[in-house]
């Protein structure tokens, strides 16, 4: 019990003063849904580092890896987003877009004792070691210091992180689930799965080496 007691102890002071890295702007209200957030990049960390706590919450919740997709999609290249994804390929349950909010809207002060209030609701023992985050992004330039924020939050909350770089928000989604079904998920693997799936769907033979598209 002594280790634990002094492990959360160090999480704690871990998140009060990181938290304080991260403060929220004068005047500006985060609010999550169905594309996670989206907003100009240069507002975003404070956001980032507490979607790393929540993200950290959610994969010891569900015992499992969750991901962290860094991307605005199709917005100008001033904006970044981000979302958390379930650990088989979904979206967040609408009910942690919810807590999403909440935290990402919480002043540095307050994080701590916010995050621990949804710990115990949801029943979720902070001291686990199951579970953990994994981050892609897109190529944009305000990617890795967003990428940075989501993992300094999950590793406050003392939970493993895998950076795989740039990446597709599909193909984060794909690493995710198959990372938890304990499948290969490397981006070759993602390519053959793909690849297969179309050789497969329009009855391609095995013997046909290439296909010319013509557009």
């Amino acid at each position: 019990h002594y280790f634990i007691q002094s492990n959360l102890r160090s999480m704690d002071d871990e998140i009060r003063k990181s938290a304080g890295n991260y403060p929220l702007h004068d005047n500006l209200k985060y609010s999550y849904g169905t594309a996670g957030f989206r907003c100009r990049a240069d507002v975003l960390e404070p956001a980032a580092y507490r979607m790393g706590l929540l993200a950290a919450l959610r994969a010891k919740t569900v015992g499992s890896r969750v991901g962290v997709m860094v991307t605005a999609s199709h917005n100008p290249s001033p904006d970044n987003g981000l979302k958390v994804v379930e650990p088989l390929g979904e979206m967040l349950l609408s009910e942690w877009e919810e807590y999403a909010t909440l935290l990402s809207n919480t002043p540095s002060n307050s994080v701590l004792e916010v995050l621990k209030d949804l710990a115990k609701k949801i029943g979720t023992d902070l001291d686990s070691t199951e579970g953990g985050v994994v981050i892609g992004r897109d190529t944009r330039t305000s990617g890795p210091a967003i990428v940075a924020a989501v993992t300094a939050g999950a590793e406050n909350l003392k939970c493993s992180v895998a950076d795989v770089g740039v990446c597709t928000t599909p193909q984060l989604h794909w690493i995710v689930k198959q990372g938890n079904l304990s499948l290969p998920y490397t981006m070759a693997d993602y390519y053959g799965n793909f690849s297969a799936s179309f050789t497969s769907l329009y009855g391609i033979p095995d013997t046909v080496k290439s296909i010319k598209v013509c557009i």
